[in-house]
């Protein structure tokens, strides 16, 4: 949607379950931390408040990342990794 000549997406927070040898999710509706840590970067988990004005950042690792030019996965690598291996190729 574009607001006041800015694009903004608004999407429901959601959480993912993988099955095994399977990259494709089933999806539910989730919590702010639940939407989080599914993501491939912390630097993706950034939300921005509308009431507040504020960035959240959930991990408590997203701004200093996104501040000192790191990539980092919220939980563990391997972790983050096996469930989808295509966000390997994100984080280069």
């Amino acid at each position: 949607m574009c607001l006041c000549d800015v694009w903004i997406d608004f999407v429901y927070l959601r959480s993912e379950d993988y099955s095994k040898n399977c990259s494709i999710p089933t999806m539910r509706f989730g919590t702010v931390e639940e939407d989080a840590y599914r993501r491939d970067l912390t630097i993706n988990s950034l939300f921005y408040n509308i009431n507040s004005g504020c960035v959240e950042d959930v991990t408590g690792r997203g701004i200093a990342d996104l501040e000192s030019g790191k990539t980092v996965t919220p939980l563990p690598p391997k972790d983050t990794f096996l469930d989808d291996t295509l966000w390997v190729l994100r984080a280069i």
